[in-house]
């Protein structure tokens, strides 16, 4: 669960670390404390918490899709999953539009974001973020500090990069498909 102390409710910002390759620009980014993440935020092969596997097969497939095929990919495996995942060193990973937008990437599963530590992100790990954190507490600090969610990178393309208020009613609508079988 990330944990936001009280000085960053008034006007904190977002700590994410190094930002990606040229074509993703650096950016000395702000701080974000994540001082609540534990171990089982980050997955390794002997860990024993449970997440979504990935295999080859599938990663290759999704990775060919297009951005807005992707961004309909990620809605959906994050609603069944419940969890978000970005890449965590001393900070998380961020990167930045064409015209200097700020980008927080994120990915549906631990493979995915793994298949994306390379070049400036090389040392980064797979973090997760229960979905809670991700709707209540990320995105409107997203939202506040005019930064964007980046939706599903690939280690050879960016991803899409929808608003908040673009992002949130996809989510929503996924959401509300799970409700209505229960």
């Amino acid at each position: 669960m990330l944990h936001f102390s009280e000085a960053y409710s008034l006007p904190g910002r977002l700590n994410f670390g190094k930002g990606m390759p040229s074509r993703r620009r650096e950016r000395k980014a702000p701080h974000f404390p994540c001082n609540r993440i534990n171990s089982t935020n980050t997955a390794s092969e002997t860990d024993l918490v449970s997440y979504m596997k990935v295999s080859p097969k599938q990663m290759e497939a999704v990775f060919a899709l297009p951005g807005p095929k992707r961004f309909e990919h990620f809605i959906k495996v994050i609603a069944d999953w419940q969890e978000v995942w970005g890449l965590y060193q001393d900070g998380w990973a961020l990167c930045a539009t064409d015209d200097g937008t700020p980008v927080f990437p994120f990915w549906p599963a631990r493979e995915y974001a793994q298949a994306c530590v390379a070049d400036e992100w090389t040392g980064y790990e797979p973090r997760s973020m229960s979905l809670s954190d991700f709707t209540g507490l990320l995105l409107p600090k997203l939202k506040l500090d005019n930064v964007l969610p980046g939706v599903f990178f690939t280690p050879s393309s960016k991803g899409a990069t929808p608003s908040i208020e673009q992002l949130q009613p996809a989510l929503e609508a996924e959401l509300q498909k799970y409700s209505e079988r229960l």
